[in-house]
């Protein structure tokens, strides 16, 4: 029996998506200089911009229990290739839940990510896809 099941993202799901990202984002070590007392407004309107433009978000919870969520991915397509902006799983999801939530995003891999997070050395670091109005 798997341990997970991934859907689409609701209108419910707006709190734990802001609030892991910017949480997990702000500490860290490849988060950058944003002083403190700026990073949640600036970085909240990074994510809102991101989700603005179409971004595609992914989330994977319990099996049978759609607001028990265990993590997302957040990625854009361009040039047939995936941009991932950032991918968070709670410590007690499996490391396949990751893996999982990564493959339902669209587009080649590996590809672009904005976000440096561990685990994605193939990866081309491309942070002004992020701050950017548009692909």
């Amino acid at each position: 029996m798997p341990t997970y099941t991934l859907r689409k993202r609701k209108a419910r799901d707006m709190d734990f998506l802001f609030g892991t990202w910017l949480d997990s984002w702000r500490v860290s070590r490849w988060a950058g200089t944003v002083p403190n007392h700026l990073f949640y407004e600036t970085h909240r309107q990074l994510i809102e911009d991101l989700l603005a433009r179409g971004a595609f978000v992914v989330l994977a919870h319990k099996p049978g229990v759609e607001d028990d969520l265990l993590g997302f991915a957040c990625s854009e397509l361009k040039d047939s290739r995936c941009v991932l902006h950032y991918a968070y799983t709670k410590t007690e999801a499996s490391p396949e839940v990751r893996s999982a939530l990564v493959a339902a995003c669209p587009g080649e891999k590996p590809g672009w990510i904005s976000h440096l997070i561990p685990g994605f050395r193939d990866w081309r670091h491309a942070p002004e896809f992020a701050r950017r109005k548009s692909l």
